[in-house]
């Protein structure tokens, strides 16, 4: 398994699903809200979800990094496993 390879599909695939994300919720923040109180259960939501264009950057820089580290590592792992 390359492992660039595979960070980079993983890196890409996320920056899509934010892009998405962030749209959703900028576009229809009730829904985003009942979305979280599905996926975090047991956690109160109880903020309005506002994006920024600053903020939606510094997620996605955030979340890319995340993403590139996750996947080369599992990549590198996943390779020395056969």
């Amino acid at each position: 398994m390359d492992a660039e390879r595979v960070t980079k599909a993983a890196v890409i695939w996320m920056t899509v699903v934010y892009i998405i994300c962030a749209l959703g919720v900028a576009l229809f923040p009730g829904l985003a809200e009942t979305v979280m109180r599905s996926v975090f259960h047991g956690l109160a939501v109880t903020s309005n979800p506002e994006v920024s264009l600053a903020g939606a950057i510094t997620g996605l820089i955030y979340l890319d990094i995340m993403t590139a580290i996750g996947a080369y590592l599992f990549a590198v792992l996943y390779g020395k496993g056969k």
